[in-house]
């Protein structure tokens, strides 16, 4: 086992700690991601449970890293310690900020699209014209035609049934 110097047990203490914030914004990535799309338990669930995974695997590095392999508990509080002080300074600001700025940016997008297509809409109720007034036609025309047509099947229908039902029973 090497042996270690303070101030190197410092830095590592350091990197954890900012290992810890960097950790909170990517929970608060996920966090506005929610906040815009909105997810049912089971999602959350697995969105927190890879999340966690994550962290694990970050933390292993540095501590596969920096300390040798070892698991040291004052790296662990650093990481704790980082990801606290994340969340009681600029966490709620940030998932805010990120949250207005991404739902402007698909407004934004919404009414480009919508710039875009006001041309092929316009185009296309031009051409689609001839077909709505037949439609409009037909709708009113055969309306009548069809309920009594309706009524129709159903009483023939109930006859159909009837003669079923008295040729299951005489075989």
């Amino acid at each position: 086992m090497p042996m270690v110097m303070v101030s190197e047990q410092a830095l590592t203490f350091i990197l954890t700690v900012l290992t810890g914030c960097l950790l909170g914004l990517v929970y608060d990535l996920i966090r506005i991601i929610r906040r815009i799309i909105r997810h049912n338990n089971i999602a959350m669930n697995m969105e927190d449970f890879l999340f966690f995974i994550l962290c694990g695997f970050v933390v292993f590095l540095i501590l596969f890293n920096d300390n040798y392999g070892e698991i040291r508990f004052f790296s662990l509080i650093g990481a704790t310690l980082g990801t606290i002080i994340y969340f009681f300074s600029l966490s709620s600001m940030i998932v805010e900020l990120g949250t207005r700025l991404i739902l402007k940016l698909l407004m934004f997008l919404n009414l480009i699209i919508n710039v875009i297509l006001y041309p092929i809409k316009l185009v296309l109720n031009v051409l689609l014209f001839p077909f709505k007034i037949l439609y409009r036609f037909m709708r009113t025309h055969t309306n009548k035609k069809l309920t009594k047509t309706k009524k129709w099947f159903k009483i023939k229908g109930r006859g159909v049934k009837r003669s079923i039902k008295v040729i299951f029973k005489k075989v």
